[in-house]
Parts: structure tokens; sequence; C-alpha cells
């Protein structure tokens, strides 16, 4: 088995945010391949998750044994705990089996569940609400003191094992969130907006984009650019190709052509759809089946 660490760098994407200095702001480097002498892996902070999915479960610790804070209130042990050694605070991370994809198209189901888990967790711990988790303290790096408590990743159910569901903080303002509601106040929005006349289907997607920008501008952390016109576009496209009246018309041509194609199977000459007795009886095809069933004829 890997033990924790050896996962977190396995897992790390590609190219992933990561920087020194939180106030300085981060940028966006290769995660194991030096550019221009910097690897994400060898920065302070890196992105554990990607914006698509979560591997794990963040959360920042302000306490002043931060470290046993999961003990003293019996929560479930975290896989790793990355320490300052200055002041003891500390990020907690819980390594999950199987990533939860939060995109717009993910599972809401299984995107809710995983709001409930983190939610009832980071009350539990009492973790700090400003915390995004966008970047966490590299276990990797030498400047914190890493402590791997378990090697084995949980489930989702595993962790709802020590947890009441019901008793959690309402965070919106992170990833999962943030993509869920954007996406379903963009699509109800351009439900009612497609009824309008637009000069092309380009023209719509840019009223999409426009109030999919207003939207996101509303969080404290704005998503980027980039998944806000991954939205944009999924629910334009959607709602041209279904609930615009050429998006109707094309579907009632497909279904007509469907409905209006000849049987290949042949005929035979002594059934009933060939000599269609309810025409000499001067009744319908639905009455005739009903006489006939009830031995009326």
């Amino acid at each position: 088995m890997l033990n924790a660490l050896d996962i977190f760098k396995n897992r790390l994407h590609e190219k992933t945010y990561s920087t020194n200095e939180i106030e300085t702001g981060c940028k966006i480097r290769y995660t194991h391949k030096a550019t221009h002498g910097q690897r994400s892996i060898d920065m302070r902070y890196i992105q554990p998750n990607t914006r698509t999915h979560v591997y794990y479960l963040v959360f920042d610790m302000d306490q002043e044994q931060s470290a046993i804070q999961f003990e003293k209130v019996g929560a479930p042990a975290p896989n790793i705990i990355t320490i300052n050694p200055h002041n003891a605070r500390s990020h907690q991370m819980y390594s999950l089996e199987t990533s939860v994809r939060v995109a717009h198209d993910g599972s809401r189901k299984a995107i809710d569940y995983y709001m409930a888990v983190y939610q009832s967790l980071h009350k539990k711990l009492g973790a700090d609400v400003g915390y995004k988790g966008f970047l966490c303290k590299n276990p990797l790096h030498d400047c914190w003191k890493t402590w791997v408590v378990r090697n084995e990743n949980y489930t989702l159910d595993e962790l709802s094992d020590y947890l009441d569901l019901n008793d959690r903080l309402e965070l919106d303002d992170v990833d999962a969130k943030r993509n869920c509601n954007t996406f379903d106040y963009v699509r109800n929005w351009a439900y009612t907006e497609s009824r309008k006349t637009y000069v092309s289907p380009k023209a719509f997607e840019r009223a999409v984009l426009e109030e999919a920008l207003k939207f996101n501008s509303q969080y404290t952390e704005p998503m980027n650019f980039s998944e806000v016109k991954a939205i944009a576009k999924s629910v334009s496209r959607f709602v041209e190709r279904k609930y615009t009246s050429k998006g109707f018309s094309d579907w009632c041509a497909r279904k007509g052509k469907i409905g209006g194609q000849k049987s290949k199977r042949k005929p035979v000459p002594d059934s009933e759809n060939t000599t269609k007795p309810w025409l000499k009886l001067g009744i319908g095809k639905t009455t005739y089946y009903k006489r006939k069933k009830e031995g009326l004829l």
C-alpha cells in the first residue's frame, strides 16, 4: 500500500497553482517538471484538488493544539496533518478513495452528499470558515512539520459514520457550491431568455455568458473565466437545442421522420393489421379491440 504522501504526490495534476507566499498571490506551474527553475511541488503552498474534482477534504485549523483537535472532538483521523512549526496551526487533509466531480455536469446527488459530509466535518472540527481550500500547506515541503496519521483513503460513507449530517455549516462560497449554484441560476435565466428573439445563436451565447459572469462576480472568490465560460456554453447550447423555436421544430421534424418511416417487417396476409376488420364494422380500431377483449365480437 502506498503511504499517504505518495498518494498525494501521485494525485497532483500536471499543472497546479502554487506559491511560497499567500500574500503575493499564486501562479500556475508544472507540478513535477521545472519551468524557469520552478516547480509547484517545490512551493510551500500547492493546489490539492482540481477545479472539477475533489480528492481531498482540507481544513484550516487555528486552535492552539490543532494537530490533536480531531481526537478531542471525536472526529475521524485525518490522513495528513501539515503543521506550522512557529504557531502550531495546521491544515488537515482527508483523502477520498474516489474523487467527487464538482463541475456543473457532475452528479448532483454525489455533490450534495460530499457537501453534507464536508460541512458536517467542518463544524465538528471547528475549522476556519474563512478558508476556501484552494491552496493547502504542501505536505511535501520541509518548511512544515508533516504528520501522516492514516494511509488508507476514506469513502464518504466512512466519514459520515462519525458525523451528524443534519448538524452542519452552510458554506456556499466553495467550489462545488459555486459551480452548481451558478449553473442552476444561469440555466433558469436562459430558459426564460430563450423566448426572446436573438439575431444568432452566438448572440444568445454571449448574453448567457454575460449573465453567468455577473452572477459569478457576487462571490468572495469568484470562479475563473474558463469555468464560467464552460458553464455558459453548456447552458446556451442545451437551451438552443431544446427550448428555442428552431430547436423545438428540429425536434418535431426528427420525431416525424422516425414516425413516418415504413416498417421493414413484411405484412402477414391474414393478420388483423392487414385485413383491418374494424373498417368493415364501421368502428374505430380501439373500439374493435376493446369489444373483442370483452367478447362482444
